[in-house]
């Protein structure tokens, strides 16, 4: 009730009194897999009994700002994973195109726009589901899944 008067509490509400004037303090630990890796908490300048709606609201919050937490941290890392595919790509001096499916040009290194006579610094790529190539034995027009394209 009082986080002053706590024995758990006290002792660091003094370096804690600087940033944060507390006398009530509602905390929830955030698990995975079993292991502690954060705590969200909950400060009131006055002192409180927390009800137990409001600790239950507290742990949901936990969960969820915890998975959101985790897709933010998933998301950097793809996002610096491609920055670094990008800048080896880019190295190459050959020219690379990873395209989709449907031909869809995903990703084409810098080199692709000057060999293909693009303007390398429009951004552009070809659309590769405008070309068309044929197998050298048969005469066939080769199909999209056909492509040697990753």
């Amino acid at each position: 009730d009082d986080a002053a008067r706590d024995p758990r509490t006290a002792p660091v509400l003094d370096r804690l009194d600087a940033v944060i004037r507390a006398r009530a303090n509602l905390a929830a630990p955030l698990m995975r897999e079993g292991k502690w890796v954060g705590t969200i908490s909950l400060f009131d300048d006055r002192p409180r009994a927390w009800s137990a709606r409001e600790q239950r609201l507290l742990r949901d919050a936990a969960e969820r700002l915890w998975s959101a937490l985790e897709v933010a941290v998933a998301l950097r890392d793809a996002r610096r994973e491609r920055e670094r595919l990008r800048a080896v790509l880019d190295d190459l001096a050959v020219g690379v195109i990873v395209a989709e499916a449907d031909g869809r040009v995903a990703i084409a290194n810098r080199r692709v726009p000057e060999i293909c006579g693009l303007d390398p610094d429009a951004g552009e790529a070809p659309d590769l589901a405008g070309y068309t190539a044929w197998w050298p034995d048969t005469g066939e027009a080769l199909g999209l899944d056909d492509w040697a394209l990753s």
